[in-house]
């Protein structure tokens, strides 16, 4: 037996940006039962004034995310090329690894759990 996870790359948000198909996409892959892991970037902001850091972009990708089923978990990428100095920026993985995790921990207590 062979488990496919797809890894989605994004996001973005399809109320505000009308060529965005992220969330579409999430909700096409759990249709047909694939487990998916959300492929965001922490050092790229979706329009100009948002906020460019791990705690920001983990908290939009977790709303775009949160209520589809079969998503197993998040990756932390980062883009050099996003960055003023032109190298990738590491130090804020455990910032995004705690707010998905308190995230996560709200919509458990909630009882909100998504298969």
């Amino acid at each position: 037996t062979r488990t496919v996870t797809v890894l989605n790359w994004g996001p973005c948000d399809e109320a505000t940006e009308p060529d965005c198909r992220y969330r579409s996409g999430l909700q096409f892959f759990a249709a047909r039962g694939l487990q998916q892991m959300v492929g965001g970037f922490y050092d790229y902001a979706p329009c100009e004034g948002c906020p460019k850091n791990a705690t920001a972009a983990a908290e939009r990708e977790f709303r775009f995310a949160h209520d589809i089923s079969g998503i197993e978990g998040y990756s932390y990428t980062t883009w050099g090329s996003n960055n003023e100095d032109g190298q990738p920026h590491y130090e804020q993985m455990c910032d995004c690894a705690r707010t998905l995790r308190r995230l996560h921990e709200e919509e458990e207590a909630a009882g909100k759990v998504y298969v």
